[in-house]
């Protein structure tokens, strides 16, 4: 199983969607990690670069800017990680390295090589997922 799902959401960011994922996957270490990105209809060459410099990400194109909830709903079904980190295309900076490798540390019995966004452990449900009344986005 994997140990980390991390859901990046993009709009126009391409400059930052690049660090982004470049740090991303440098801190990976020996964790095992799906990252898909949603891009929201970009216009500056994200989809571009992720297809050709990042193919080990699972890219979803949309027609339109559908939001940040939204994207990340696209993304969730498909999500097979213990936990899922949701995210905009934010440089994955030290402390949400942190952040992201402290947590796996705590539910992982292996020592933790040492984010912006949520981090939440993933459940799979037979039936559809409930829905936050309050962010309109899937409780999981």
């Amino acid at each position: 199983m994997l140990d980390l799902s991390i859901i990046i959401v993009s709009w126009n960011t391409r400059d930052l969607l690049d660090r982004c994922l470049r740090q991303l996957y440098a801190a990976a270490n020996d964790f095992a990690i799906e990252v898909f990105v949603v891009d929201n209809a970009s216009h500056d060459g994200s989809q571009e670069l992720v297809r050709e410099c990042y193919p080990q990400a699972t890219l979803i194109s949309n027609d339109a800017n559908l939001g940040f909830v939204r994207a990340n709903n696209q993304a969730l079904p498909q999500a097979q990680g213990e936990l899922c980190f949701c995210s905009t295309a934010t440089p994955f900076s030290t402390w949400m390295r942190y952040a992201c490798w402290s947590i796996l540390c705590v539910l992982t019995p292996r020592p933790v090589r040492l984010g912006h966004g949520c981090v939440t452990p993933m459940a799979h449900f037979s039936a559809p997922a409930p829905r936050s009344r309050h962010f309109g986005m899937n409780v999981v």
